[in-house]
């Protein structure tokens, strides 16, 4: 992940984001349950700040701001 740009679709609360979200340039972590995003927001770490956000929309209505290296799946199908 180091120095990559990063979509995670389904990121829930982010149990599995901020254990690469350090090492990528930029993540990008999109889930539809407002309530585990609203979760996964509290716990972004200052050093997160800019280069981590986290999006309460689903996958079908998501328009990519970015160009990623790396999307992930995890818990999505």
């Amino acid at each position: 992940f180091r120095g990559k740009r990063v979509l995670e679709v389904g990121c829930g609360n982010g149990r599995l984001t901020f254990q690469y979200a350090a090492q990528a340039t930029l993540v990008h972590a999109i889930d539809p349950s407002e309530k585990k995003i609203a979760e996964a927001r509290q716990k972004i770490p200052p050093s997160l700040q800019q280069s981590l956000e986290f999006w309460s929309v689903g996958i079908e209505n998501f328009f990519a701001p970015e160009k990623y290296d790396i999307v992930l799946l995890s818990w999505s199908l």
